[in-house]
C-alpha cells in the first residue's frame, strides 16, 4: 500500500468545495439534526490528514455552536506510514500551498527546523483508522463509518476499475444518513457515476445528496441524477456496399451541422446526428471526434471510450 497509494494533499484542497458545504450543506445538516445535537464526518481517503484537520478547521471556524454537540470526525486510509503521520499532525510548508491567510498562525504551533503543528484540541477531534475501501466491510459500526452526515472521498475512485467503483459508491450511499452528503473531487464529479444520488451544483463544486427523506435544501435546486444508459451500437459498422472513400467525402455537410449543434451544447443532438449518418452510410470516420467529445460532455464515459477505441 505504502508503495501504490499517491499522497498529493494540502489543507483547504478545493477551497469551493468546503464553501459550498459551509454555506449550504453544513447549515442544512445542522438544522436537521438539531434535535439530536450530532453530526458525524468521514474522511475515506484521508492520506495524511491535511483533509480530516481542514474539516475540523472549518467546523471551528463557521460553526462555533457546533462545541455543545457531539461531533465525530473519522479517518481512514490504507497506507499505514500515511496514518502514522497523520496521527502526529505536524507538517511542513508544502502542505499550506493554497492554505487560507492565517490560517498556520491561529491553528498551529511552529516548532523547530520550521515545521508546523496542529493544536491539540483540533488534533484530538479526528480519529484515524486504518481501512481498505476495495476489501473491508462497511458501512459498520465496527469501523464507525455508519450513519454519516458527510462523506469525503476524493481522488481514489479513479483508481478503481468501472466494477468496483460502482460496488464502492453503493456502499458509501448505504453509509450514508437521509440527506448526507458525498464529496468527491471535481474530476470524479460526473452524474453518470452516481447514480444512487441527487446532484446539486454550486459555484465551482458539484455535490452529491442521499435524496430520499433528505432534509430540506436552501441551496440551488436539486437534480436528480439520470441513471445510466448505454443505446448506442458498438462497435459501429458502415452500411453493407459502402467504400471508405465515398463514405469520406459524403461526409463534409452532416459533420458542419454535428459541429453546430455541439457549440450550442446540443450534445445528445449532435450524438444522435452522427451515430443515424455513420448507420446510413452518409457520415464517416471523421464524425467519431465529434461523437466521442458529445458523450462525454453528457457524462455517459464508457460509451465515449468505446467510440475512442
Amino acid at each position: 500500500a505504502s508503495h501504490l497509494t499517491i499522497g498529493e494533499t494540502y489543507f483547504f484542497r478545493d477551497p469551493q468545495i468546503l464553501e459550498a458545504l459551509a454555506e449550504n450543506g453544513l447549515p442544512d445538516l445542522i438544522r436537521a439534526r438539531r434535535a439530536e445535537k450530532r453530526l458525524r464526518l468521514w474522511s475515506a481517503a484521508c492520506c495524511t490528514g491535511e483533509e480530516p484537520y481542514s474539516l475540523a478547521i472549518l467546523l471551528a471556524q463557521r460553526f462555533p455552536e457546533l462545541r455543545d454537540w457531539h461531533v465525530t470526525i473519522t479517518a481512514t486510509d490504507i497506507n499505514p506510514r500515511f496514518l502514522r503521520k497523520a496521527v502526529a499532525g505536524v507538517y511542513g510548508e508544502w502542505s499550506f500551498r493554497d492554505a487560507p491567510a492565517g490560517l498556520k498562525e491561529r491553528y498551529f504551533t511552529r516548532l523547530d527546523g520550521g515545521r508546523l503543528a496542529l493544536l491539540p484540541e483540533l488534533r484530538q477531534r479526528v480519529a484515524f483508522a486504518n481501512l481498505n475501501l476495495v476489501e473491508d466491510l462497511y458501512p459498520s459500526l465496527l469501523t464507525d463509518t455508519n450513519a454519516m452526515d458527510l462523506i469525503f472521498c476524493r481522488n481514489v475512485l479513479m483508481y478503481f476499475t468501472p466494477a468496483q467503483m460502482a460496488r464502492v459508491i453503493g456502499k458509501l450511499h448505504h453509509a450514508l444518513a437521509a440527506g448526507g452528503w458525498l464529496v468527491v473531487s471535481p474530476s470524479e464529479a460526473s452524474k453518470a457515476l452516481f447514480p444512487p444520488f441527487a446532484n446539486v451544483n454550486f459555484p465551482g463544486a458539484v455535490l452529491f445528496q442521499k435524496a430520499d427523506a433528505a432534509p430540506e435544501a436552501t441551496g440551488p435546486e436539486i437534480v436528480e441524477a439520470a441513471p445510466f444508459q448505454t443505446a448506442l451500437p458498438w462497435p459501429w459498422e458502415p452500411a453493407p456496399g459502402v467504400e471508405p472513400e465515398p463514405l469520406l467525402e459524403a461526409s463534409g455537410e452532416g459533420l458542419d451541422v454535428a459541429e453546430d449543434l455541439f457549440r450550442e451544447g446540443r450534445y445528445e443532438a449532435a450524438a444522435e446526428l452522427v451515430v443515424t449518418g455513420m448507420t446510413a452510410g452518409s457520415m464517416g470516420p471523421k464524425g467519431f471526434p465529434i461523437l466521442v467529445r458529445a458523450l462525454a460532455n453528457q457524462g455517459r464515459l464508457a460509451e465515449a471510450l468505446a467510440g475512442c477505441d
